[in-house]
């Protein structure tokens, strides 16, 4: 928990927001799709986040779960192996109501 308090921390310059949406999926698909996303922008297939061993992203993961419970009026869980379609209308879903009645 104090690396993810550190990693929050140095993320918000100490900010804590109203919302927190925390994209979760299994390690295994989030790290293929961050070595699929560096080879897209000509980055060398992994950065040294990537490289840490696959217990690390777990504890980092389980981690964020955790605090997203401790912490649940603020953290909304979304389901990251949605298509990007559907994470949008999820979290658009979470947003709208925040945002007032919409301008003609």
């Amino acid at each position: 928990m104090r690396l993810i308090r550190l990693l929050n921390e140095t993320a918000t310059g100490g900010l804590l927001p109203d919302i927190t949406f925390l994209l979760d999926c299994p390690v295994d698909i989030g790290l293929r799709r961050a070595i699929h996303r560096n080879k897209e922008q000509d980055m060398e297939g992994q950065d040294r986040f990537e490289q840490e061993r696959k217990q690390f992203h777990e504890s980092v993961r389980e981690g964020y779960l955790r605090l997203s419970v401790k912490e649940k009026d603020r953290f909304i869980v979304i389901d990251a192996t949605l298509e990007e379609k559907e994470m949008d209308a999820v979290i658009y879903a979470h947003i709208r109501p925040l945002l007032g009645p919409a301008k003609k």
